[in-house]
């Protein structure tokens, strides 16, 4: 059972490095918060044809609980994701996967302050030094006078914020609300979300245009409608979700933290390699580094 949680968890992150391959050409035809409204509905669709076969009871929360589903909804899964993905149009979408490895520090600290969870000395020590590590990679040693780089990095940064708080409220939330349930209701707010926010913008002068721009360019070309069904259903979607939580039950998450660079080593060969993007030389030193460090605190973090 460990061999083959560690084989789910590997396929995992490999599915979502492939993500950057589809994210970043859809991008170009439409916009983002199109594109994440079409992706959240087309996986609330699949998980609510599966609740209708397993026959899932209606969930029951307190206020307070449903509050949380909402922010995980809205905020850590939509606003995380619309962050996430405007960061690839300014930066190189690799330097904003690997920046999502400073998480761990705010699913840390949060965990400590609403959590009452502990904090090593070590994780503070190597956060230090993967925050270090994350602005030289971001910025080398030149003055930060680049607005195009500095947006980006502030929107991939937003995305670790909202993820990591997504993180700690979702760990409260399942102490009372299954894995599948967590998952379903996290697509199901996120697309009730979208869809409001696509009739709102809809009937203002401006955003009528959009939004009949964007449906016809993505049902109009069969790439761009493929790239968005697998992005919702296997790179970032359903299928990752399942594999990754299938996997860490069955693997410490000491071992998961590790096994999950799989993810920005992947999107970073593929961007190079596939893609053609250029890195420069402390992109990558302090990439790896970044890496090294946050692995280390993750482990440390785990350490009694």
């Amino acid at each position: 059972m460990f061999f083959i949680g560690v084989a789910l968890l590997i396929i995992c992150m490999l599915l979502r490095a492939s993500d950057i391959l589809f994210r970043t050409s859809v991008i170009d035809s439409c916009s983002v918060i199109f594109l994440i409204g079409v992706e959240h509905i087309i996986a609330s669709v699949i998980m609510w044809l599966i609740s209708v076969v397993k026959k899932t009871p209606r969930l029951k929360l307190t206020v307070s609980g449903w509050l949380g589903l909402v922010f995980v909804g809205c905020g850590a899964s939509v606003g995380g994701i619309w962050c996430f993905t405007t960061a690839f149009l300014y930066i190189n979408p690799a330097i904003v996967i690997i920046l999502q490895k400073l998480q761990p520090i705010v699913v840390l600290v949060l965990s400590v302050i609403f959590l009452q969870e502990k904090i090593t000395k070590w994780f503070v020590i190597f956060s230090i030094l993967g925050i270090i590590s994350a602005y030289f990679m971001s910025f080398g040693f030149n003055p930060i006078d680049t607005h195009i780089t500095l947006s980006g990095v502030g929107y991939a940064l937003g995305a670790v914020i909202l993820w990591g708080a997504g993180t700690v409220v979702g760990k409260k939330l399942l102490k009372d609300v299954g894995v599948f349930d967590m998952t379903k209701y996290r697509y199901y707010v996120g697309a009730l979300f979208c869809i409001s926010l696509f009739i709102a913008v809809f009937i203002s002068s401006y955003s009528n245009n959009f939004i009949k721009t964007d449906f016809l360019t993505m049902i109009n070309s069969n790439r761009s409608m493929m790239a968005v069904v697998y992005m919702s259903l296997i790179s970032g979607g359903v299928l990752s979700l399942y594999l990754y939580y299938q996997g860490l039950s069955k693997v410490s998450a000491s071992l998961s933290g590790v096994i999950e660079l799989f993810y920005p080593v992947s999107s970073l060969l593929l961007a190079w390699g596939v893609l053609g993007y250029k890195f420069h030389w402390y992109e990558l030193v302090f990439g790896s580094l970044l890496l090294l460090f946050m692995s280390l605190a993750t482990l440390s973090s785990r350490t009694k």
